[in-house]
């Protein structure tokens, strides 16, 4: 008998794109499965969109914006299933999505399976399997718009298309909820969460079968100084906390590209034709910005690093 499986859609203030979304779920050739919303919209229209769908679990939470990993926290606490998969709002998936990623759960050592993000007008360049889903050399590659013939270990899932056993949240704790973000809003908190769970022993798999189309792709402006601010923050104590001061990524993080980016700031992205003429008033701040950022990253580690998992 198939495992029950809770699909959590954590939402605010875009009803079109979750009418979408759950009109797609309800396709699946799996069951069974339960879908539950959870809701932090400042009106009434998602809620109206969700009563027709009699299949779906609403729940209305009163939350600030950029409360994700909370929404994230709530879902879990109210799923019913053997596994949790977590998507966005603005996602369709493939009739065969859930089959493909629960089809993995068979071997019992995969802990959280994740799979394919199509990004609809976007060209995918093939790379090497090593380059998906890895934390290398100080950097977090993504690359899961890549197709591949066979599924593989990595080390971090992506948001919109990720799963886990239910059993983990209840041995390694639930997600941060530190990483909140005025203009990068959520960032990294699931990429935490995965390396929380790699450091535990837990196995994380990609399956390129189990397909979603993700639409309404939200990107932060590296060009903005709060935005550059709030990226280097987050990834110092992103790294800090998940790898301290020695281990190998720890060079790379914390000393190589620190250097390595403020040139490139205060060139305006060319190291290799170095010209102090090239210099701008603008490179100059956005360097600023990034150095700032990666100071308070160590402040707010230092702050909080007797709560590695960030609960209450």
């Amino acid at each position: 008998m198939n495992p029950l499986v809770s699909v959590i859609i954590i939402t605010r203030n875009r009803p079109e794109w979750l009418d979408r979304c759950i009109i797609s779920l309800l396709k699946q050739d799996y069951s069974p499965f339960e879908i539950i919303v959870v809701d932090s919209s400042t009106n009434d229209l998602t809620k109206k969109v969700v009563e027709r769908f009699f299949e779906v679990r609403y729940f209305s939470l009163k939350l600030k914006e950029n409360t994700r990993p909370q929404s994230y926290n709530f879902g879990v606490k109210q799923a019913k299933g053997e596994i949790v998969v977590f998507i966005d709002d603005d996602v369709e998936v493939a009739k065969d999505w859930l089959n493909k990623l629960v089809s993995c759960y068979k071997d019992k050592d995969i802990s959280g399976v994740g799979g394919r993000v199509i990004v609809p007008g976007e060209l995918s360049f093939g790379v090497s399997s090593k380059k998906i889903g890895r934390i290398y050399r100080g950097r977090i590659l993504g690359n899961f718009s890549c197709d591949f013939d066979k599924s593989f270990e990595v080390d971090t899932l992506q948001g919109c298309n990720m799963s886990f056993r239910k059993e983990v949240f209840l041995k390694i704790g639930f997600f941060d909820e530190r990483f909140r973000f005025r203009y990068v809003k959520n960032y990294l908190t699931e990429t935490d969460f995965c390396m929380r769970l790699r450091k535990a022993g837990y196995k994380l798999l990609f399956n390129p079968k189990a397909v979603v189309y993700h639409y309404a792709v939200a990107r932060p402006n590296p060009n903005n100084l709060a935005t550059r601010f709030e990226l280097s923050m987050g990834d110092t104590f992103f790294f800090l906390k998940n790898f301290g001061f020695f281990s190998q990524q720890t060079p790379y993080f914390l000393f190589i590209d620190p250097v390595i980016n403020t040139l490139r700031l205060l060139l305006g992205g060319s190291i290799r034709h170095c010209r102090l003429r090239n210099i701008r008033i603008k490179n100059t701040l956005l360097a600023l910005a990034y150095l700032s950022g990666l100071f308070f990253g160590l402040f707010f580690y230092f702050k909080n690093r007797r709560n590695p998992r960030g609960l209450p």
